[in-house]
């Protein structure tokens, strides 16, 4: 793989084609441009539709009128944990590996660069991003920003000072153990317990995860309603989908919580990912509130703020960003 140097050429900079992607468990979005202040073009597939991630790279690509060889900058954003100098690295939530020399013959003049999906996701939504205040609270001096969103799985990344445009670090927190505080989420947990030898907060918070919720209150032992039609149901009053999205989102709330005191993040905490945007409309002062209730520490969680994130694509869009930061040798 051809590393960035602080040496290139400048004209040959503006020149190249950067071509970036957001690989998520369901979705893929792909986007391209010439140069930094170009408008992007993008393409979104669905994974299931190809066998591997070449396979919907090659796809992509050809949606895009581009062609591999013309890439000079490839940037992946993967639902993994991204180690640098590994060859391999397989795909969450998907059966893909990510081959950087598979990658690199595919793009032969490209210079690749990976990242956790993340990583990027947070990069897109950082200030002056548009995003909507859920709690105002105070921000504190340290400018820490923590980004987290469920979707297929449950993302964690953050900044420790949002006005450097820094590369985010990654998390893999979604994957601790899920921590339920009431009566119901308990009951849910030594359920899902007998389902999986381990329950993290991925399990739960989580597009799947509100199937398996929905799945719980009704007794039966598998997820029978798929997510979307659970989201149809609820925004047409049903009151079964509705007792699902409730659980769900105390447990979103609880996780929201914990979070602010881990991080204690002045610049705030916010929340992407696609059920954040589906379930916008109940994340309400009930769900506020919810997240505060932390014991002796509630004061402290009310100081900080939390914003819903109104980016479209914050993957891309932060993956677009990243193509035009400096790279150095020992990036990911």
């Amino acid at each position: 793989m051809r590393h960035g140097t602080q040496g290139v050429d400048e004209a040959w900079e503006e020149m190249r084609v950067h071509l970036v992607a957001d690989i998520g468990g369901t979705w893929s979005r792909l986007a391209w441009r010439n140069q930094c202040s170009d408008p992007p073009r993008m393409v979104r597939l669905s994974n299931r539709d190809y066998p591997s991630l070449g396979a919907l790279l090659a796809r992509g690509c050809e949606r895009l009128g581009l062609e591999p060889a013309a890439v000079g900058q490839l940037i992946l954003a993967l639902p993994a944990p991204v180690t640098p100098g590994t060859e391999c690295i397989p795909l969450t939530n998907i059966a893909w590996t990510a081959s950087r020399s598979e990658l690199q013959t595919l793009f032969p003049a490209a210079r690749i660069r990976l990242v956790n999906d993340f990583q990027a996701a947070a990069l897109g939504v950082l200030p002056p991003a548009r995003a909507e205040p859920l709690q105002q609270g105070h921000s504190g001096p340290d400018h820490a920003v923590v980004v987290t969103g469920p979707g297929t799985g449950l993302g964690l990344a953050w900044i420790a000072d949002a006005r450097q445009p820094d590369l985010p670090h990654a998390t893999e927190g979604g994957h601790s153990g899920f921590a339920p505080e009431t009566a119901s989420q308990r009951a849910l947990a030594e359920w899902l317990g007998t389902k999986f030898a381990f329950v993290s907060w991925e399990r739960v918070v989580s597009g799947p995860g509100l199937a398996w919720i929905h799945a719980f209150l009704a007794r039966q032992q598998e997820p029978k309603v798929e997510t979307p039609e659970i989201l149809r149901m609820a925004e047409a009053g049903d009151e079964a989908a509705m007792d699902s999205i409730r659980l769900w989102l105390s447990c979103l709330a609880a996780w929201v919580g914990n979070l602010a005191l881990l991080f204690k993040p002045g610049g705030g905490i916010y929340l992407t990912g696609g059920m954040t945007r589906h379930v916008a409309r109940w994340l309400d002062a009930d769900f506020i509130d919810r997240i505060n209730q932390r014991g002796v520490m509630s004061d402290v969680v009310r100081q900080t703020p939390i914003y819903r994130s109104l980016v479209e694509e914050p993957g891309i869009q932060g993956a677009l960003a990243l193509a035009c930061l400096p790279k150095e040798d020992d990036d990911p």
